[in-house]
Order: structure tokens, then C-alpha cells, then sequence
């Protein structure tokens, strides 16, 4: 009796024991967050060894969408390339923490990869590292010296520089900045282009452009990207001069009359410096007009003509030489004449005769 009543009694507790256990309170089950990385750019571009920066920030949500403020996170450069800075913050009222990402731009190219950890959950975003040549030169293609322009006509004028790296190579995808200096004590005039990329042929083309200005133009060229402290300069100098436009053409002589002597041996050469003189349509003189000189006869040598009536001459009456300039690109011509004479000069010969009257002595 007394034994079975202790067993009832056993096993009264231990169904009161098992009963408590059900009843005691669990933990708590872990929060969920949304995690989202936002404004990360899909690649960063750089010159090789160069620090890059780039700005974005994290949204955390609870899993009713709601903001979630005041949660710690971690954020992190998982690929360990480079530097997130702040690595642990924590959330604003908006449910945000704004970070920043410096990278040394590798030689080759890669992928960074941000990592976000908060209550043992993870979100990550990469980006590509994309490395460009280290430029080492910057030369300038050749243009026309001196280039000429018409009056109250706007120069405009490509001038191309080219990037290249220490092994010749060209450089694509670097900004270029051009400016304009002054040249001793003639002041920077015109404008350019100021900043221009380089193609995949490594060059950067801007265009100058003035008005009725003249002078000797100074451009410098110099790479213009972040992080890129080197001095990389390049300079090109040119000439602008007003194209005048040529009216008419003058023609003086020195000489305008070969009096050819028959005294003089017939190889004599007879000779008559050329001036020309070109103005404009209103009568103004105007300098640097290029002119063809032609001669009907002899030869014209450095503005001189050359004349020999041994082989430039038929027979012995008189006849004209003309000489003609013209201007091949407004095609406007002069003339003057030169003319010749053979001169009737062999002195006269008189010939005469004494007549002595002799008487012959007779026998």
C-alpha cells in the first residue's frame, strides 16, 4: 500500500515538472532587415596607381518595410582591395548610413565587392576596377604656319593633341585640359575647347576660334584626372595672319626700253628689276600675296628679268615685252611692257680717192 502510494506521488511531480517546463518563455526569434546598397557605381575608372573615391549609402528595413533606425551595421570591402570608410555606424532616423570607398586603382583590371552585415545577415554589391595607362607624353599634331585668315572672318582652327604612355602606346579615356598663355608681351587672345577626353586612338581634339585677332597663339595642353598628381604638359605655338584680298597688281620697272646697240657684242644681256605692288579694293597696299611672274621674253630670275637678243630675239625690228603677275588664288593679274629697239649705231665709212697728175719724161 504504502508503496504504490509513493509511486503516485513520483509521478504526480513529475507531470508538475514536465508541465513547468512547457511554460517557461522561449528566446526570442532574431530580427529580419532588408538591406539595401544604393548609388554604388556599376565600374570605377582610373589611372593606374591613382586613389578613387566613390560615395553611396545603405537603407535598412524592417521586414514590415518600415525604416530601421538605430541598428548597427558593418560595411566592408570583402575583395580587401580597398577602404570603406565608416566600417561600423549606425543607422539614421531615415534608416540610412552614408558611407564612402577609396581604391588604388590596380594595374589589371578587377572587381571590389561591398559587403553589409547587420544581425548576422548579409547583403553585398561589386563594381569593376578599370584600370587606364599612365600618360607620359602629350605632343601636338602640326598645323599650317602661318594660318591665315580673311579679314572680318572668325578663325577656327582644330588643334590636336595626342597621349601616350612610356611605352608609346596611346592612352584613351584621360581628360584633357587645354588653355590659352600669352606669348612675351603679347596677351592670350581667342578661345578653346577646355576639356576634352581622349579617344581610343588617344587623341583629344579642340577647336580655336577668333575674330579679327592676330599674333602668335600659345596652347598648353596638360592631363586633367583625379588623383593624377604628375605633371603632364604639352604646348603647341602658331601664327595667325590676316589673308588680305588682292584687287590689282602693279608692275614697275627699272628699265622699260632695251635700246639694243649693233656696237655691242649680240651676247649682251639687258636687264630690268620688277616690282609689284598688290592693294586691296580700296586701293590700299597689301603685303604677303603670292604671284606668279611670266615673261614673252627672256627669263625672269629673283624678280629680274634677263634679256639677250642672241637668243631671245628674231631679226631686227622693234617689239614689246611683256610682263605679267597674277595671283593664282583670286586670280587677279597686271601687266607692264618693256620695249625694244635695235638701234641704226655702226658709225658711216667715207672713201675716197687723191688724183696726182704725173708727166712722163719723154725720151
Amino acid at each position: 500500500m504504502m508503496l504504490r502510494i509513493t509511486i503516485f506521488l513520483l509521478t504526480i511531480s513529475l507531470l508538475l515538472f514536465s508541465c513547468s517546463d512547457d511554460f517557461s518563455p522561449s528566446e526570442p526569434e532574431p530580427e529580419h532587415f532588408s538591406i539595401r546598397i544604393n548609388e554604388l557605381p556599376r565600374s570605377i575608372k582610373g589611372i593606374v596607381g591613382t586613389t578613387q573615391e566613390t560615395s553611396f549609402y545603405v537603407a535598412l528595413y524592417n521586414e514590415d518595410y518600415t525604416v530601421a533606425e538605430d541598428e548597427e551595421i558593418t560595411i566592408t570591402d570583402a575583395s580587401g582591395i580597398g577602404q570603406v570608410t565608416p566600417e561600423e555606424a549606425v543607422t539614421n532616423e531615415a534608416g540610412e548610413v552614408s558611407a564612402t570607398y577609396q581604391v588604388v586603382i590596380p594595374a589589371e583590371e578587377t572587381t571590389a565587392r561591398i559587403r553589409v552585415s547587420v544581425n548576422n545577415q548579409t547583403e553585398s554589391d561589386g563594381m569593376y576596377l578599370i584600370p587606364i595607362r599612365r600618360p607620359e607624353t602629350i605632343r601636338f599634331e602640326t598645323i599650317p604656319q602661318p594660318f591665315k585668315v580673311d579679314l572680318n572672318t572668325e578663325a577656327v582652327i582644330p588643334v590636336t593633341a595626342i597621349v601616350i604612355d612610356a611605352g608609346g602606346n596611346a592612352v584613351e579615356e584621360v581628360n584633357v585640359n587645354f588653355r590659352l598663355e600669352s606669348v612675351g608681351n603679347q596677351d592670350a587672345f581667342g578661345s578653346v575647347i577646355s576639356s576634352v577626353a581622349t579617344n581610343n586612338s588617344g587623341t583629344a581634339t579642340t577647336t580655336f576660334r577668333s575674330f579679327n585677332q592676330y599674333g602668335y597663339v600659345q596652347l598648353a595642353a596638360r592631363i586633367d584626372e583625379p588623383g593624377f598628381i604628375e605633371e603632364v604638359i604639352g604646348s603647341l605655338r602658331f601664327e595667325i595672319r590676316p589673308l588680305y584680298v588682292p584687287n590689282s597688281i602693279f608692275i614697275q620697272l627699272t628699265n622699260d626700253e632695251f635700246k639694243i646697240s649693233q656696237m655691242s657684242p649680240r651676247d649682251t644681256t639687258y636687264t630690268s628689276i620688277i616690282k609689284t605692288i598688290v592693294t586691296d579694293e580700296n586701293g590700299v597696299a597689301i603685303p604677303e600675296i603670292p604671284l606668279l611672274l611670266n615673261t614673252t621674253h627672256g627669263r625672269i630670275i629673283d624678280n629680274v628679268l634677263n634679256f639677250n637678243p642672241e637668243f631671245d630675239m628674231e631679226g631686227n625690228d622693234p617689239f614689246q615685252i611683256t610682263i605679267t603677275g597674277y595671283n593664282p588664288d583670286r586670280h587677279v593679274d597686271g601687266s607692264a611692257e618693256i620695249f625694244v629697239n635695235y638701234l641704226d649705231d655702226l658709225p658711216s665709212l667715207t672713201l675716197g680717192s687723191d688724183r696726182l697728175l704725173t708727166e712722163a719724161d719723154g725720151p
